[in-house]
């Protein structure tokens, strides 16, 4: 048997995970378009 805590632990560092995942898409994103402006101002 799970604790409930452990359980909400479990759950909110999945969820945490799935946010920093998105964050990490969004930032590698930005990237990509400054280093495509860049490729095409020069």
């Amino acid at each position: 048997m799970i604790p409930a805590l452990l359980q909400r632990r479990f759950f909110l560092e999945s969820t945490m995970l799935r946010r920093y995942r998105f964050e990490l898409i969004l930032i590698l994103l930005i990237i990509c378009a400054l280093v495509a402006s860049r490729f095409f101002l020069y």
